[in-house]
């Protein structure tokens, strides 16, 4: 014998109109990049000691700067002093954009991929035989 509310299943708890069941994200709630810029954008004064020792590197120094300005520095002070490739990359993206990396697909009828393979044992393809793909 079958269930006799199998044709009702599931309407009992089907989502009311306007209500998506979830509450999905909070109204007014700011994204990480929202923040992130926030924060970029905030003036901040160094501590004496450590704006004396980059007065020192960069004279043109303000006391007072955004904290993507002071970001910036360490990264071009870290390149500049112990060679961090990866901060240097960074900062060349930044300032110049990402290099666009190009890749050539174009091939004539004419040419023919050549697979050399380098086999010990007696098969039939030798080292350095050219292989036809069709």
């Amino acid at each position: 014998m079958g269930n006799p509310n199998i044709g009702e299943l599931g309407k009992n708890t089907q989502f009311k109109v306007g209500n998506p069941g979830s509450p999905g994200y909070p109204t007014g709630l700011k994204n990480r990049s929202t923040i992130a810029k926030k924060v970029l954008e905030m003036t901040c004064a160094l501590p004496e000691q450590i704006f004396e020792k980059i007065k020192e590197i960069y004279p043109d120094i303000e006391k007072r700067m955004s904290t993507e300005e002071i970001a910036t520095i360490v990264q071009i002070t870290n390149a500049i002093t112990k060679g961090d490739t990866a901060a240097y990359r960074a900062i060349m993206d930044s300032a110049y954009g990402a290099p666009a990396q190009q890749v050539d697909h174009s091939m004539t009828e004419n040419k023919k991929l050549i697979i050399k393979i380098n086999r010990n044992d007696d098969n039939q393809i030798k080292p350095g035989d050219p292989i036809s793909l069709g």
